[in-house]
């Protein structure tokens, strides 16, 4: 959808579905308003908070390892399990695995 060498963050969401199963989205950062309309795309946001992050370098050849990451950090008491994982692809090298904390009153 975007140009090579656009300007903008990518991510990937998942969580676990009503169902059981799991949910994955592959999602860009809007820069402009209305590009999720003008690609009718749904938009998400990312909630604000505190989140635990792992970061991956050479996330291309390793793809096979993010799914272990996230298993691990979710072991974690301070991981809110109710709250979507979240990739960041930060750039070609670097990707974070995040997961939000349960936050404190």
């Amino acid at each position: 959808m975007f140009s090579e060498g656009d300007k903008r963050s990518y991510y990937g969401i998942s969580h676990m579905a009503k169902n059981g199963k799991m949910e994955y989205y592959a999602t860009a950062e809007e820069v402009h308003p209305g590009e999720a309309e003008k690609y009718e795309c749904d938009r998400y946001t990312i909630k604000k908070g505190e989140y635990l992050a792992e970061s991956l370098h050479d996330w291309p050849r390793k793809t096979d390892s993010i799914k272990n990451m996230f298993c691990s950090m979710i072991q974690d008491n301070r991981v809110d399990k109710t709250k979507p994982a979240v990739e960041w692809y930060k750039n070609d090298d670097e990707m974070l695995c995040t997961v939000r904390t349960v936050q404190q009153p």
